[in-house]
């Protein structure tokens, strides 16, 4: 990221993976800003949907290059939606 120019204004730790690989990835990029957002899974019809477990408001100033992290990703549902939350 460094190389390629990309300083995030915030970095987003999805849930509990998220957090440890948010901090490391913000420490190595200067102590950046990191704010860790965990999900709900709601069950319907043999469905899991996923949701916010809080929706924060953040400046806009640190909201020009946001970088979600998580430790994995099965079906990109929760990527989707943590995306359009900050787009």
């Amino acid at each position: 990221m460094v190389r390629d120019g990309f300083l995030p204004t915030l970095i987003v730790g999805i849930g509990r993976g998220g957090t440890i690989m948010g901090a490391m990835i913000s420490g190595c990029l200067g102590h950046r800003p990191l704010v860790v957002i965990d999900r709900k899974y709601v069950w319907v019809e043999g469905r899991r949907n996923d949701d916010l477990l809080l929706r924060l408001q953040f400046p806009p100033e640190l909201l020009e290059k946001v970088l979600l992290v998580a430790s994995e990703t099965h079906t990109g549902n929760t990527m989707r939606l943590y995306y359009n939350y900050f787009r």
